[in-house]
């Protein structure tokens, strides 16, 4: 509700949005969990920034994505991110 331009799945009167989604692939070290993944996305509805809202709701945010997934020291994900990748994807426009 604070920010108008920012989309969100927990919401009591939203519109209906359906993304059908796959992981392709995996990346991160042997024995680690991965700190990203490829993924295929089929959308059936599209509606604001659907992709990026789901992912993010599922606690899977687009890597570098700066609304909804911002990178923090504090973030588990940011820390699994090997330290030579950091500047690579804060780099992303």
């Amino acid at each position: 509700p604070s920010d108008r331009k920012k989309m969100s799945m927990e919401v009591k009167e939203g519109r209906r949005a359906v993304t059908h989604w796959k992981r392709v692939e995996s990346y991160g070290q042997a024995g680690a969990k991965p700190f990203a993944s490829w993924i295929e996305a089929r959308l059936e509805t599209g509606r604001t920034h659907q992709v990026r809202v789901h992912l993010t709701g599922l606690g899977h945010s687009l890597l570098g994505d700066r609304t909804y997934g911002v990178p923090s020291e504090r973030h588990t994900k940011w820390q699994a991110l090997p330290a030579e990748l950091r500047p690579r994807v804060e780099a992303l426009p």
